[in-house]
């Protein structure tokens, strides 16, 4: 994502002018909206699937269904039922409303309260708003609409352990609802959808997860409307909050694909001790990804790894101070070798994120496997650690001062 900053685009009010680390939470965090605030469109639109031919959910309120590009309510007050989406390319075939639709997408919108069920490869999910159905070349897009506070309570719900301190959760609640504004206002103006449901964003599983996690809940209302910004040149803006599990000891500088340096919030460098539990810092194993697969998997996601042979050696040529490798050359037999950045070159090998945890390590090669050693961390390592959060947090930390430290320059400040 490109790490430029923008104006937030709605009222800004200051809140956290300097609390101390062991404060509570700011005033602004915890009070109701004043009467008088300006109307603010909050609906954040969340890509849940994508690519399809066909799609299945069930309603269980009474709905209409609208046109999405239009606003005009094309069937109004239907009963609750199942329903299946069929894309072709030119519109929609819904056999259960007995319509084809020619339009640029439709919404399904309840007119109560009940959620939506959403078939998710072979899994039924709750989702809380509107569902989009929309066209597109390569297949059709299922999109949930809903209040980006609604959104917030299952991405918090989804992306911290239950045992996390009640300030980790206000600091997170506070960092993704950040993050998606900030997607809204940029990214989201250039495609049909603000962010993913998964990590490629932030995990987003609906109301399912939130149902396990009650202080999410109480944290996303304890923080409603705070967002992370910064002082610019420019005046306050936001800015992309970036935040992983574990950092390894160091966070990582926010990478720009224009070779722009990061802004302060995001130029890494913090020294993060915290996220050293025996639990957490180092990785459970040593990976072994043999040639063969790594040589597919890398081919399948860059076509310029197609001219290589069967990968032979993987060396890391640049590294940051940490020790993250930022640049690696992934070379075959013949000597022809391909260089990639750090962080692709692991989501490619291992798209998971699950297996390479981050670009710490060390890598070494065996006659028909790579392997990866001295394993640290878990993630891309910019912007706030998770666990290094909760180990301040247990200390006494705020959840203003957690946010301070991991974004450095940053500050507090009221979206609505």
């Amino acid at each position: 994502m490109f790490l430029g900053c923008v104006l937030l685009g709605v009222f800004l009010q200051a809140c956290d002018s300097a609390p101390s680390p062991t404060a509570g939470p700011p005033a602004a965090a915890t009070q109701s909206a004043p009467a008088d605030e300006p109307v603010i469109d909050r609906q954040i639109r969340i890509l849940l699937l994508d690519g399809l031919q066909s799609a299945s959910i069930v309603v269980r309120d009474r709905f209409n269904l609208v046109d999405c590009q239009t606003g005009q309510i094309l069937l109004a007050d239907q009963d609750p039922q199942e329903l299946s989406f069929t894309f072709t390319g030119r519109g929609i075939d819904v056999p259960e409303l007995d319509v084809y639709l020619e339009s640029g997408g439709v919404d399904v919108v309840p007119t109560g309260e009940q959620p939506t069920r959403i078939k998710l490869a072979s899994q039924w999910k709750d989702f809380p708003g509107s569902v989009r159905m929309l066209p597109r070349r390569d297949g059709g897009a299922v999109i949930n609409l809903v209040d980006i506070e609604d959104y917030l309570v299952s991405v918090v719900s989804a992306e911290l352990p239950g045992s996390f301190h009640r300030e980790t959760f206000r600091a997170q609640a506070i960092a993704a609802r950040t993050y998606a504004w900030y997607a809204r206002q940029t990214t989201g103006l250039r495609r049909d959808w603000d962010v993913w449901a998964t990590e490629k964003s932030q995990v987003y599983a609906g109301l399912d997860r939130q149902r396990l996690a009650p202080q999410a809940v109480e944290a996303v209302r304890d923080t409603r409307g705070i967002v992370c910004t910064w002082s610019s040149p420019a005046g306050e803006k936001i800015f992309c909050t970036y935040f992983g599990s574990r950092c390894g000891g160091l966070t990582a500088p926010a990478f720009s694909p224009d070779g722009t340096p990061p802004i302060p919030p995001l130029a890494g460098g913090v020294v993060c001790p915290h996220c050293r539990r025996p639990d957490a810092y180092r990785w459970p194993q040593e990976p072994r990804i043999s040639k063969w697969q790594m040589t597919e998997r890398l081919a399948g996601r860059y076509s310029r790894f197609e001219r290589l042979g069967r990968v032979e050696q993987v060396e890391v040529i640049e590294s940051a101070a940490d020790g993250r490798a930022l640049r690696v050359a992934v070379s075959d037999a013949e000597g022809r070798t391909v260089e990639l950045d750090g962080e692709n070159f692991r989501l490619a090998v291992d798209p998971t994120g699950r297996v390479l945890q981050s670009t710490l390590f060390t890598v070494t090669v065996e006659p028909d496997a790579i392997v990866f050693t001295d394993g640290r961390g878990m993630g891309h390592g910019m912007g706030m650690c998770q666990y290094g959060a909760d180990a301040l947090a247990r200390a006494g930390w705020s959840s203003p001062a957690i946010l301070r430290y991991y974004y450095p320059g940053s500050r507090l400040t009221r979206a609505y």
